[in-house]
């Protein structure tokens, strides 16, 4: 699956790096459910062309609900060793 509208990236990709530029676009062009995306700034470009964004912790959390992970506290410590920024809310 490749992007179309090239132009479109290239306008992303004045504020926004390649990959998230090309997801956006990408993500417009076959109507996608939802687009994964952590960055703040290009969830809010995306959220400004009308895309639905969810992030990882959000896929994490439904995961845990699921079933699919044991200890999402431990997922979430392994995500933040590994230089993944987050605020712990409090429940």
């Amino acid at each position: 699956m490749h992007v179309q509208d090239h132009l479109a990236v290239q306008a992303l990709r004045l504020t926004l790096g390649m990959g998230e530029s090309e997801a956006m676009v990408l993500a417009a062009e076959t109507t996608a459910r939802f687009l994964i995306l952590d960055d703040w700034r290009a969830r809010q470009s995306a959220i400004g062309m009308g895309l639905t964004v969810i992030g990882t912790l959000s896929i994490l959390q439904r995961a845990a609900e699921k079933g699919l992970i044991a200890d999402l506290e431990t997922a979430l410590e392994r995500l933040r060793q590994a230089g993944f920024h987050f605020v712990k809310r409090k429940p």
